[in-house]
């Protein structure tokens, strides 16, 4: 995914929050899609100050750094962090270590790091249970994991798309504190166009249940390590685990009787003409949770 401009706008929130130091952590190294000017800009809409710099590095992608984009050390390093590590399963792009997330990390870097950082590459990592145990033994305690996933309408680009719950219910059963939790909306231009944020909580996409979404939406999480469990806890889904906890013996809740599928549906055969018809008529935000703003 690398760092557009709406990734950089969420960045620059969370260092309004809680500025950044110390150390970070790129899963993958990141292609940044701005520069210096853009930068300086946003910041001062967010109110952060950045880090003076002696000079800006321009990008490692050709391409980008025609354009003037600033390459990922500048980058992070101007949002305060004093080390700024990569890492990747191969060194094509020379970052700092070469580690195959799928498999356990060296213990010599456990703890190590005040920010996690995924931009887009544990969907791309077959063993999401491993690569999970690496994050949280690679955190510091009191550190923060940030995720910028794919969710819906991202066909064979990784191996995973994730739906939202997948991170609130990992962090929350691992004792993290869960500090941001939003989902966007982008267009094919995402280096250029604005991002729409949403906030999210457990059930707030219920109503799009089955139902196409406008475009592609990526996923925002922020959560912060609470302890030093030596392994990760594996979650049960948390829409399961209420119905459970709700039933006295244990058993599965009995469910409603469903409704005759014949009882709304128009006759002739022209259901399907009719769902069609209210998808073309539905509003681009109808049923998405609440609108928080343009980045």
């Amino acid at each position: 995914m690398g760092i557009a401009r709406g990734m950089a706008r969420l960045l620059l929130s969370e260092a309004q929050k809680s500025p950044f130091n110390g150390s970070i952590l790129e899963l993958g190294r990141q292609l940044v899609y701005f520069n210096m000017d853009e930068l300086i800009r946003w910041a001062a809409w967010h109110g952060v100050k950045l880090a003076g710099l002696a000079f800006v590095d321009k990008s490692h992608h050709p391409e980008l750094a025609e354009r003037g984009c600033m390459d990922d050390q500048t980058f992070f390093s101007a949002l305060g962090f004093k080390t700024v590590h990569s890492l990747d399963v191969s060194d094509y792009e020379q970052s700092t270590h070469t580690l195959d997330l799928n498999l356990p990390v060296p213990e010599g870097l456990y703890g190590f790091y005040d920010v996690i950082l995924d931009g887009g590459t544990l969907e791309h990592v077959f063993d999401q249970a491993a690569a999970l145990r690496n994050i949280h033994r690679l955190l510091k305690v009191g550190g923060r994991v940030i995720h910028g996933a794919p969710s819906t309408n991202h066909v064979d680009h990784g191996f995973y798309m994730y739906s939202p719950t997948f991170f609130y219910e990992f962090y929350a059963a691992n004792g993290y504190k869960i500090e941001t939790s939003y989902i966007f909306q982008y267009t094919e231009r995402h280096d250029t166009d604005p991002w729409k944020i949403y906030a999210y909580q457990p059930g707030a996409l219920k109503k799009m249940r089955l139902k196409p979404f406008p475009g592609p939406l990526g996923i925002y999480f922020v959560a912060r390590k609470a302890n030093d469990a030596p392994d990760i806890t594996i979650p049960y889904q948390g829409r399961y685990k209420r119905a459970w906890d709700r039933s006295d013996s244990g058993k599965p809740a009995k469910k409603k009787r469903p409704k005759s599928c014949l009882k709304h549906e128009p006759v002739f055969g022209y259901g399907w003409l009719l769902q069609t018809l209210r998808q073309v008529g539905r509003k681009t935000d109808e049923g998405m949770p609440p609108f928080l703003t343009n980045y």
